[in-house]
């Protein structure tokens, strides 16, 4: 992976934030249902934690099994890659990714 060094000089090049600190902590909120899985069972979500999941919700409803997660990445797209890679890794398909956009309220 990249280290803080490589991220500060990519976002000063590619003109975005040049503070490292600001960039990869945002905070990046959405789900991945399952392919297979109907329930949670304590296997698979021993599976899940080991495979880097820890900052994931492993729930079903309805026959879906789902991990909703709260990533910590530069970029959305950053975090539902590395996000996939986890669930992928403990063993799992993912049937789609649902996006969850927070709205940022200014009282």
């Amino acid at each position: 992976g990249m280290d803080a060094k490589d991220y500060v000089v990519k976002s000063l090049q590619d003109g975005s934030l040049p503070c490292w600190e600001a960039k990869v902590m945002q905070n990046h909120a959405f789900t991945l249902m399952l392919h297979g899985i109907q329930e949670v069972t304590e296997e698979a979500a021993n599976a899940l934690f080991e495979a880097g999941c820890e900052d994931g919700t492993f729930c079903a409803r309805d026959g879906v099994a789902y991990v909703h997660f709260d990533r910590q990445a530069p970029t959305l797209d950053e975090a539902i890659r590395t996000a996939l890679d986890d669930v992928r890794a403990a063993g799992f398909d993912v049937d789609r990714v649902e996006e969850h956009y927070v709205r940022m309220l200014t009282l």
